[in-house]
């Protein structure tokens, strides 16, 4: 009835990833070093665990990628059989290769498509993929919007910061399409769905959004709240990643307070 598609970028040349937030180059090695390690610390055991394994994670790196890193990933792909590997040259080409690699999937009993975004810096929750799936209405179009997860904050030589997040149009939302002439979940930007008709799930946090260094666009949201009470197994999180005490946490949710305060008045700017 249908396929689902998990898609996720890492170096591609775009027009909207040609540096981070702090103004470094997202094609350097340095970079790209940095992202390995948070897909492999976050990403990947997150997608490796999930209950339903029902989907093709198309995971698209530039044609330029320095042959080390093909290598590695390549052997990471040879190991989880749902991954294929898509090079794509530049942003012109990048449209009709995930367009060509889905055509190439879907079979003739295939009615339609799920297509999801997922950062490769990113984490979600064992049970996102059959949550979404569990959701599937043969439509022409139907966005599937997990609107509640968690912001996960790094932050060097310091416990990392988890805030309770509330998302319309996030970074994780699937698009439901009927098989003749889809476009993909990436044909807009994931906060320009909202003329589509959308199932919202708000029952569970099925998403870890992870702040650091490298982000392309990513901040602290400080209007959400800290917490410390999540189930680290759900997103296959290392078990020795120390979060804060209670104590840090209110403290913590009170200076979030009065940071806000200052923003406000324009004394301190938005932590990037």
């Amino acid at each position: 009835m249908f396929k689902h598609f998990i898609i996720t970028r890492f170096n591609l040349r775009l027009k909207e990833w040609s540096v981070t937030k702090h103004g470094d180059d997202v094609l350097s090695e340095t970079w790209l070093a940095n992202r390995f390690q948070l897909f492999e610390t976050y990403c990947l055991p997150s997608v490796q665990q999930q209950t339903n394994q029902n989907f093709v994670w198309l995971l698209c790196f530039d044609t330029k990628t320095p042959k080390a890193y093909k290598r590695k990933i390549e052997a990471i792909a040879n190991t989880y059989s749902n991954i294929q590997l898509l090079y794509i040259d530049g942003q012109e080409q990048f449209s009709e290769t995930i367009s060509n690699a889905i055509n190439q999937s879907l079979l003739e009993t295939d009615t339609h498509l799920i297509t999801t975004r997922l950062d490769n810096d990113d984490a979600i929750h064992n049970t996102f993929v059959d949550t979404i799936q569990s959701h599937f209405k043969p439509q022409e179009q139907l966005t599937i919007d997990c609107t509640e997860g968690y912001q996960l904050i790094l932050k060097q030589n310091k416990k990392p910061t988890l805030r309770k997040m509330h998302y319309v149009g996030n970074a994780f939302i699937s698009l439901i399409e009927a098989k003749a002439n889809f476009k993909t979940v990436l044909s807009r930007r994931h906060n320009l769905w909202s003329e589509v008709p959308s199932v919202q799930i708000n029952t569970k946090r099925l998403w870890i959004q992870l702040v650091h260094q490298e982000n392309i666009s990513n901040a602290e949201k400080l209007q959400y709240p800290e917490t410390n009470t999540f189930t680290r197994s759900d997103f296959a999180i290392d078990p020795k990643i120390e979060l804060k005490s209670n104590l840090q946490i209110r403290f913590g949710n009170f200076w979030s307070l009065v940071q806000r305060v200052l923003i406000k008045l324009k004394i301190v700017s938005l932590p990037s």
